[in-house]
């Protein structure tokens, strides 16, 4: 369960793990770092809390405007366009 009141650094953690419940498997910092795109030592910086992007931010304010529907419509229409 998400927290109202949870922190960028511990959204990036929930999502990892959440991420490793479904691929089966633990992922170091560098493979998620890979799977993002992104360097590890920005990935761990995620992590730690050391850098909050403020455009990580803005897009989960946006986010959370919205039905569970629609953010999932978008989310897949990403992927598509990411592929």
């Amino acid at each position: 369960m998400i927290l109202l009141c949870m922190k960028l650094k511990e959204f990036f953690k929930q999502c990892q793990r959440i991420v490793e419940v479904k691929d089966c498997k633990d992922y170091k910092y560098s493979d998620m770092a890979e799977k993002l795109g992104i360097s590890e030592r920005t990935y761990g910086e995620y992590i730690r809390g050391d850098i909050s992007p403020l455009a990580v931010k803005a897009l989960l304010n946006l986010l959370s405007e919205m039905d569970d529907q629609d953010i999932i419509k978008m989310v897949r229409e990403w992927e598509k366009k990411e592929k």
